[in-house]
């Protein structure tokens, strides 16, 4: 009995550590929609292929909008813009020192321009790449979903005229559920990926 009730008290602790794990990430999904941080946030079922409203993307339409929303690429155009007045400014120094630190502060500029741009191109590039990346596992998840179904209706006919034992049966009904739970995980690889990608594209988020 006292074994029972030590189990019984481990379990309602697990329990009790996921509910605040799952408070806890509720929270952080509401901090990165812009509401209250509550915890409380009722989830929608995730939509399924077909019904998530994706068409396939333009990469360099895509690309030039990702660009014209980032924070970051227009923060480093600013900042090049006022090294460049700046060193203009300076021009009239006759001593010089203030003109040498100008070049510095605008070379300087130029390179963090350039770096800028260059990360977000390699990271939106790879961000791109990666939905067909995805899209290829999925497929590929689906085409071993289809063999398991094969495999395990030929079982139960098997099973049905005596040929396999119900542990076969039983083990090809197991394939399946992980063939399906595979297909499952690749779907939402993708519409994460896919999700990812519009944020880019929208608000230059990457």
């Amino acid at each position: 009995m006292d074994e029972v009730e030590a189990q019984r008290t481990q379990v309602v602790s697990q329990l009790n550590t996921l509910d605040t794990t799952i408070t806890t990430y509720k929270s952080q999904l509401q901090t990165l929609i812009g509401a209250e941080p509550t915890g409380e946030i009722s989830l929608g079922a995730l939509p399924v292929q077909g019904e998530d409203g994706w068409t396939a993307p333009d990469y360099e339409a895509d690309l030039a909008a990702a660009k014209a929303a980032s924070w970051t690429l227009r923060n480093a155009e600013k900042t090049l813009k006022d090294a460049k007045e700046d060193w203009n400014d300076a021009q009239s120094d006759y001593r010089g020192s203030l003109l040498q630190a100008a070049e510095h502060t605008w070379a300087a500029a130029q390179l963090t321009y350039q770096s800028a741009f260059q990360e977000f191109e390699t990271s939106f590039r790879t961000l791109y790449d990666s939905l067909a990346d995805k899209e290829n596992t999925l497929n590929s998840k689906r085409s071993a979903l289809a063999w398991q179904q094969t495999v395990l209706e030929t079982t139960q006919k098997r099973y049905e005229l005596g040929q396999v034992s119900k542990m076969k049966l039983l083990a090809a009904q197991d394939d399946l559920a992980a063939a399906q739970s595979a297909v499952d995980g690749a779907w939402r690889d993708l519409l994460s990926a896919r999700t990812s990608y519009r944020w880019a594209v929208e608000q230059g988020l990457m």
